[in-house]
């Protein structure tokens, strides 16, 4: 269990680990008590204790790989040479079992063994359990500079007069990773703006200055849905709360609800499920994928030498366990729904790494390669797999707008990013460390919205992710959107901190 509770500790803020840990952890316990009933059956009761011992060290020997890879580093050894810091830990865990093998001849140091396990085991459980209460103490404080006063977002799916009999279908396509036209440009050269001009024909409006709140997608789209900025400057905390509000829990969805929609939730992120606010789930359709094992798995596997030794033998992980396209969405939609009018929130995984198309859109098999985390370099191969996926990504956008409306012509749809690409830039670092560059790299995003002419947003705060549906839900009721301030923020996953970003630095230069 040690190895599981020290695990569980240190990536205590991802909650979402939580349910599962305790499974693998289960596996372990009970490999354990198979070995030592198996060395009583066969030689008694001291070899019961001394086979105690020797597992109960090599379990936790097995889940420190992370030793061997900062010895390598303090060593000078390149952090990708897996070969070389495999071969390390596997002297580390010979050496740590020969240990175990002679303490384990003397009847002291079972009991010692005993006493130390139960000791190291509670710090974790203990530190993690400091740490839930005082997540919990703090959940749903947000500094109040961060609100607009009065927003009232209680009543903000209250109408001002008689709903129409008919209320249009709403449509959220979530495209991760997804870049606003300048930061294309900029970054990699890429024009988009045949797409755009094609999504205006379709009476869109595409937001030139668009921005999210937050770089990092857990907090983006919390801040989304919850038309507020979720997460204030100071500690992140416990990021189940963010998790919750994408997968359902959210002002957005509760305003849906209370005007009798129903809500669609499709995606193709292994991270998020349907929670129990999901009215109709479409989850992806296994593609052919060579994948066994999911992102939860992979953040597990890395503690031990598993996630360097199972791609060798034909077990891959990645995000994606299948397919989910905007086209595939509209037609599972279409197919199943009732007549009430639908809010679908998809979040599609592209154009974000690992890049699924190959040259003419074709998809492919092997998604491990580049991960969830490597982006490469907009100059290189990354570049151009990443606006790859945008042109694809593009043409199944366009064919699904023009479903929605052939079927639905006063369909509100919303197409938008969550944040940026992040080529070249090492994310685990304070604000302080990042230049202008990678701010205004990261922090644009593509947004367009067909809202009904009536109520289209054209002041410059329609742009704000975080006003999204603030103004959608104001021209479903009638009501003032009554947008936030623009507020931009910086996260450090390492250390887990939020820090304010100066506005100044992503206003475009032709404002």
């Amino acid at each position: 269990m040690l190895p599981f509770a020290v695990f569980l500790n240190d990536n205590r803020a991802e909650a979402q680990l939580d349910s599962r840990l305790a499974l693998y952890a289960l596996v372990v316990l009970v490999l354990g008590v198979v070995t030592v009933a198996v060395a009583d059956r066969l030689r008694g009761a001291s070899a019961r204790e001394r086979a105690a011992v020797v597992f109960a060290v090599a379990a936790f020997a097995f889940f420190h790989y992370q030793l061997a890879l900062s010895l390598a580093e303090l060593v000078g050894i390149p952090a990708d040479a897996g070969t070389v810091e495999l071969v390390l830990w596997l002297v580390l865990f010979a050496a740590a079992i020969a240990v175990a093998v002679r303490l384990s001849r003397h009847p002291a140091a079972w009991n010692y063994v005993a006493v130390a396990g139960a000791l190291l085991l509670a710090l974790p459980v203990i530190q993690y359990g400091a740490f839930e209460a005082g997540a919990s103490d703090a959940t749903g404080s947000v500094d109040e500079e961060t609100r607009t006063p009065g927003a009232g977002l209680e009543t903000s799916s209250k109408p001002s007069a008689p709903l129409p009999e008919r209320r249009p279908d709403v449509y959220f396509f979530l495209l991760d990773g997804y870049a606003r036209a300048d930061q294309l440009e900029s970054t990699l050269g890429y024009d988009n703006s045949g797409f755009l001009r094609s999504l205006e024909g379709r009476g869109f409006r595409v937001h030139d200055a668009a921005t999210a709140a937050y770089p990092a997608t857990f907090l983006s789209l919390a801040s989304t849905l919850s038309m507020e900025y979720s997460a204030p400057p100071g500690e992140v905390g416990e990021y189940a709360p963010f998790y919750d509000a994408i997968e359902g829990d959210n002002e957005t969805v509760r305003a849906f609800h209370g005007l009798g929609y129903r809500f669609v939730f499709a995606t193709d992120y292994s991270s998020f499920d349907c929670a129990d606010e999901v009215d109709l789930c479409l989850e992806a359709e296994e593609s052919g994928i060579d994948v066994l094992i999911g992102e939860r798995e992979t953040a597990i596997l890395r503690a031990a030498p598993l996630a360097e030794v199972l791609p060798a033998v034909g077990v891959h992980a990645s995000p994606l366990t299948g397919y989910l396209t905007p086209e595939s969405v509209v037609e599972r939609v279409e197919a199943e729904r009732s007549d009430d009018p639908v809010f679908v929130y998809s979040h599609i995984l592209a154009p974000h790494p690992p890049y699924r198309y190959l040259p003419g859109c074709e998809l492919k098999t092997d998604l491990t390669n580049p991960s969830l985390i490597y982006w490469g370099e907009g100059e290189g191969s990354g570049g151009e797999e990443y606006t790859q996926a945008v042109e694809c990504i593009n043409r199944s956008l366009l064919a699904s707008v023009d479903t929605i409306l052939e079927r639905r012509r006063d369909a509100i749809i919303v197409i938008q990013g969550d944040h940026g690409p992040k080529f070249g830039i090492d994310f685990q670092r304070p604000l302080s460390e990042w230049s202008t560059v990678e701010l205004q790299q990261r922090l644009p995003i593509l947004n367009a919205q067909r809202l009904p002419s009536s109520c289209s947003g054209t002041d410059a705060r329609a742009e704000l992710a975080v006003n999204t549906f603030r103004y959608v839900l104001g021209c479903i009721t009638g009501r003032p959107p009554d947008p936030l301030p623009p507020r931009h923020f910086m996260v450090d996953l390492d250390q887990g901190m939020v820090e304010r970003v100066d506005e100044a630095v992503l206003v475009p230069p032709n404002r």
